[in-house]
């Protein structure tokens, strides 16, 4: 099950299917907690965080660790994932996909509509 943590995202590609959509606010961490109950019950065996950009959530490593009977997959941009690398396996992370524009960082970044890649 793909669940789409968050619609915010730090990068503004063009082609992205995010685009303009927003919502009036996100689900807490208790409510994402009471859907992996149901999704579990439901004989969900695996969940994938993504978004936006999910690493943009203050809880997502806890979210990660609330879903530790899961098999769990995070897809990101990576901007943000050396700093949460380790916390995220702790948790409980079973894999990461990780979306590059271009080995050559100027072609990124311009497909990014970022000058900072990190940001």
């Amino acid at each position: 099950m793909d669940l789409a943590i968050t619609y915010r995202c730090n990068l503004k590609c063009p082609k992205c299917y995010v685009g303009e959509k927003s919502v009036e606010r996100e689900l807490s961490t208790a409510e994402w907690v009471a859907v992996f109950g149901r999704l579990w019950a439901a004989g969900v065996p695996q969940v994938v965080f993504t978004g936006g950009e999910p690493t943009l959530r203050d809880d997502l490593v806890e979210l990660v660790g609330q879903a530790d009977e899961f098999v769990t997959g995070l897809v990101t941009n990576g901007t943000k994932l050396a700093a949460l690398a380790r916390p995220l396996r702790e948790a409980s992370l079973d894999y990461v996909q990780v979306t590059i524009e271009s080995y050559d960082p100027k072609i990124h970044d311009a497909i990014t509509c970022t000058t900072d890649p990190t940001q």
